[in-house]
């Protein structure tokens, strides 16, 4: 079912950086300005708190290495290369318990690489979110269009966009819950308005606005 709010609400908030969550490990999503804040477990954001970029993840038997263009797995023992997977626009590869890829990627063609300066502006890249088979790079299933920050929680996963309002006015918070299977919508939660700092632990999720915390929670069947 769709979120609801399940109390640990405190207003008059004094402004700050850090998320205060109730206890308990919470995945980290994008702060007010869309930047993903701090480091997964079994993830790595691109761009560090150093404004550094980190463009590989490691698994107990792979290194995940991506660049403009594409996404490549190496085994960790000989250093050769297992599969590639051509996508232009990689951001961001975390991993989910069963140990399935999740990628943050788009929908840029590879022509865009050599020709930035063609870009069509009715034709800008989409974000999407893609489930990779890790051993094969076989794409299980993606979305596009529908949001450009993937969070992982448990067997839980989470996508979030920031919008703009008509004439571009506003930044509005969408927040999706999608069926790990298949990459389903099962539900979208929309206020009109972008947190500060988010936080999500399994069913629940904390939201850190300007002058409260909110933390809300969905039931499931």
């Amino acid at each position: 079912s769709a979120p609801c709010a399940v109390g640990h609400r405190a207003r008059n908030l004094a402004a700050g950086p850090e998320l205060a969550c109730p206890p308990g490990e919470w995945a980290r999503g994008s702060d007010s300005r869309g930047r993903t804040r701090g480091r997964h477990r079994n993830g790595l954001a691109l761009g560090g708190p150093d404004n550094t970029s980190v463009l590989c993840v490691e698994s107990p038997d792979a290194l995940y290495v991506f660049d403009q263009g594409m996404l490549t797995c190496f085994e960790l023992g000989s250093g050769q290369a297992r599969w590639r997977l051509t996508s232009v626009g990689v951001s961001r590869v975390q991993f989910d318990p069963q140990g399935r890829l999740y990628v943050n990627t788009t929908t840029a063609s590879p022509d865009l690489i050599d020709f930035p300066q063609q870009l069509n502006p009715r034709e800008r890249p989409q974000p999407v979110i893609m489930k990779v088979d890790p051993a094969t790079g076989k794409v299980l299933w993606k979305v596009a269009q529908i949001a450009d920050d993937c969070i992982l929680s448990g067997q839980y996963v989470y996508a979030a966009y920031l919008s703009g309002g008509l004439g571009g006015g506003g930044t509005f918070f969408n927040l999706y819950r999608l069926d790990p299977a298949n990459g389903k919508q099962l539900w979208h939660y929309y206020q009109e308005r972008w947190p500060r700092n988010m936080g999500y632990q399994g069913t629940s999720f904390l939201l850190q606005w300007k002058d409260e915390v909110q933390v809300l929670k969905f039931l499931t069947l």
